[in-house]
């Protein structure tokens, strides 16, 4: 509970039961297929594809807290 409740709770106000429930489906998302960890060698742990080419851009993940890096 402490790892949501920094990352996630800490940076966002959910007013309802709604909103709250929207914000922990998109960090449990986030956490599960953008981040990275070093344990997994820098690698989310969700599966992926593989992008080689194209500029990286920042992709505004669970209402703009947290950013997922993509490649167009």
């Amino acid at each position: 509970m402490g790892l949501i409740r920094r990352e996630c709770l800490d940076h966002a106000v959910a007013f309802g039961e709604w909103e709250l429930h929207w914000v922990m489906s998109t960090h449990e998302s986030y956490d599960n297929d953008a981040r990275a960890y070093l344990a997994l060698g820098k690698d989310a742990a969700g599966s992926r594809p593989i992008e080689h080419r194209g500029s990286i851009v920042a992709e505004p993940m669970v209402g703009g807290t947290h950013n997922g890096f993509v490649r167009i």
